[in-house]
């Protein structure tokens, strides 16, 4: 994948984003030329685990594609996305709290066990996470 089309990816993202008025964590997930975009919404579930399970429903070989993902993955999500062997998985913003790739803790450094993907992280992160940031104040006030 090339910095292009990650860019192309994450601007979707920016743009189905300020078509709600959910937390602006979401993801689209990439096999061949087709993809999915999910959004965390307002039940528990994580975009993360959205996207795998619509994936897995259309047949899609979870081995050969990408997610792109505006926030770091917690560790649920991330041990999800390491049970399927998702080949890449490409991310914005860090997240101090519930990061589990290097935000908060680097769950991949901690279980020698896990299969490891290719990570990028760090992707266009100002804008995701100053993004959060006001969604979380504007919340709050």
């Amino acid at each position: 994948m090339t910095i292009d089309q990650i860019y192309y990816y994450m601007n979707l993202l920016a743009q189905s984003y300020e078509k709600g008025d959910y937390v602006p964590i979401g993801c689209v997930l990439i096999y061949k030329d087709n993809f999915i975009i999910k959004w965390n919404g307002p039940t528990i579930d994580h975009c993360e685990l959205l996207a795998i399970k619509t994936g897995l429903n259309l047949g899609w070989d979870l081995r050969q594609c990408t997610i792109i993902v505006s926030c770091e993955p917690c560790s649920m999500c991330l041990t999800a996305l390491c049970l399927v062997k998702i080949k890449t998985i490409i991310f914005g913003c860090y997240n101090k709290v519930f990061g589990a790739l290097g935000g908060n803790f680097n769950l991949l450094n901690i279980n020698q066990n896990l299969y490891k993907p290719y990570i990028l992280g760090g992707f266009m992160e100002e804008y995701w996470s100053d993004l959060l940031e006001k969604f979380f104040k504007n919340l709050r006030n």
